[in-house]
């Protein structure tokens, strides 16, 4: 019999179709999944974890935090993200850029931020579980049916940042999640001041097509590179992908007036797989 079903297996025909068996388990993510529940040995992770962010991260953000304030942020961290209702992160933010978000609304404190690409909701779910009560909450997000979870806090509308009047609010957050071509935000970041933004999704020249949809040209080829590409290709599932772009001096200048950095790796402090290139600007001092 399990050599028959070796070669008639289900998934075997349904693959020809296009179509695959999965069990219950597999829609839960790992983080969901893989986890440990012993409280001494998790704060030795909170530990590890809270020094590796201080002096290789936070630091260079010229952000001054102690360390047991920053154990504390990851602590609530994990028990607000074991509580997460929908345990399908496939497609969106995973645990470790989540951390990362959490801990920047904590101690940024933004009096507004405008999630623009919400997919399913958990990173919606992130923000409301980190924001002060008063805090504008602006939800842009396309395809709203999709959406799992939804913020009773927040505004939420269909079309892109672009074309939403935006009231001046100088100490505003932006996450931009919404796979439009990073060099296309430049503009409204300067013109709008913006704060803090954090451009997930941010892949270079040598890992760009691990994406089916990357914002070419991203933040990252922005800053590193000179040349402009033409008939830009790549392969994702065996469908063919191409773009054209240039990388102009004007969207270089972004970095004169923003600090760059990329989210750090995370997964031997935490023990999982960064699921996406994200990275954060902060405004300089000089251009308060």
């Amino acid at each position: 019999m399990s050599r028959l079903y070796k070669f008639f297996s289900p998934n075997k025909i349904l693959r020809k179709i296009g179509l695959k068996i999965v069990r219950d388990e597999e829609f839960v993510s790992k983080e969901f999944r893989r986890y440990s529940p012993n409280k001494n040995l998790n704060e030795i992770r909170y530990q590890i974890l809270s020094k590796k962010l201080s002096s290789e991260f936070f630091n260079n953000l010229k952000i001054k935090l102690d360390l047991k304030e920053l154990i504390s942020l990851i602590e609530e961290f994990d028990y607000i993200f074991r509580k997460f209702k929908f345990r399908n992160l496939e497609g969106g933010f995973g645990y470790n850029n989540a951390l990362y978000l959490y801990i920047f609304i904590k101690i940024f404190k933004p009096s507004r931020i405008i999630e623009s690409g919400v997919f399913k909701g958990f990173t919606t779910y992130i923000i409301d579980n980190a924001v002060l009560e008063n805090t504008e909450i602006i939800c842009i997000e396309p395809n709203i049916n999709r959406i799992q979870y939804k913020s009773s806090k927040a505004k939420y509308y269909d079309k892109d940042i672009s074309q939403i009047e935006l009231k001046e609010n100088s100490n505003t957050l932006v996450f931009f999640d919404d796979h439009v071509p990073h060099i296309n935000r430049i503009n409204l970041i300067k013109q709008k001041n913006f704060r803090y933004i954090i451009f997930d999704d941010d892949v270079n020249i040598s890992n760009f097509f691990h994406d089916g949809e990357p914002p070419i040209p991203t933040l990252n080829m922005i800053k590193n590179y000179e040349y402009n590409l033409k008939n830009f290709k790549w392969t994702y599932d065996n469908n063919e992908r191409s773009i054209n772009f240039e990388i102009d001096e004007e969207s270089k200048s972004i970095f004169l007036d923003y600090y760059y950095y990329r989210f750090l790796e995370l997964f031997e402090f935490t023990g999982y797989r960064t699921s996406s290139f994200t990275s954060i600007l902060v405004r300089n001092n000089n251009n308060n």
